[in-house]
C-alpha cells in the first residue's frame, strides 16, 4: 500500500531568495539570515525537501504573491533549479500583507 506523505515547512526569509520577476537569487551575497549567503541558504532548503521526501509540502513563509511577485512561479522555479520532484505549486489563501 502506497502513502502519501504530506509535510509543512516554514522556511524563514524563504521570500528574501527571489526578485521581482520571481528569480532565484543563489549567488554569494548575503540572505536575509546572519552569515548565511543566499546560495548556502536555497541548497540547505533544497537538501530539507530532498531528505524528507514528502509528496506535497505546505510552506509557511513561501514567496510573495501580488502585482509584482507569484508564489507560484516562484516555488515552481525553486523547485527546477534544484531538480526536485516536488515541481508544480499551488496557491492557497493569498494574504493581503
Amino acid at each position: 500500500m502506497q502513502r502519501l506523505r504530506l509535510a509543512c515547512y516554514n522556511i524563514a526569509w524563504f521570500e528574501r531568495l527571489f526578485d521581482r520577476d520571481n528569480r532565484l537569487l543563489a549567488d554569494d551575497d548575503w540572505s536575509a539570515l546572519p552569515g548565511i549567503t543566499r546560495r548556502r541558504q536555497a541548497e540547505a532548503i533544497a537538501g530539507v525537501i530532498r531528505a524528507v521526501d514528502a509528496d506535497c509540502y505546505a510552506v509557511i513563509e513561501a514567496p510573495n504573491s501580488g502585482h509584482r511577485q507569484s508564489c507560484v512561479v516562484a516555488l515552481e522555479r525553486f523547485a527546477a533549479h534544484f531538480g526536485l520532484r516536488q515541481r508544480a505549486a499551488l496557491m492557497g489563501f493569498e494574504n493581503p500583507t
